[in-house]
């Protein structure tokens, strides 16, 4: 849930393909209950966090043919923080770190 401007090429590709799986997990009926507990996702937000990265993806000039799947209805709150993952995504790659820094 971090600025998309921020993320580098593969996490800002890699957050978009795990929102697609996150989707079909929730369309299967599985369990997600774990990853919301650690505060990774929300899945309330999920169409709309889609759609973000997109926007950052056809920015930087990326192809984009892959629409969000239709969400079922009711939908677990999660609680992601976003400034806690800015911080990790910074203390693990190097590319990302660079782009925070330029942003502050």
């Amino acid at each position: 849930m971090v600025d998309p401007k921020i993320l580098c090429r593969n996490h800002l590709l890699g957050e978009h393909l795990e929102l697609h799986i996150l989707a079909s997990k929730l369309n299967e009926g599985r369990k997600i209950a774990g990853f919301i507990a650690h505060g990774l996702v929300d899945p309330a937000l999920a169409a709309g966090r889609h759609e973000e990265l997109v926007k950052e993806m056809r920015r930087r000039g990326y192809k984009h043919a892959s629409p969000m799947a239709e969400l079922p209805g009711k939908l677990e709150k999660g609680c992601v923080e976003p400034e806690a993952n800015l911080r990790v995504l910074a203390d693990r790659c190097g590319q990302c770190r660079e782009r925070i820094q330029l942003k502050t």
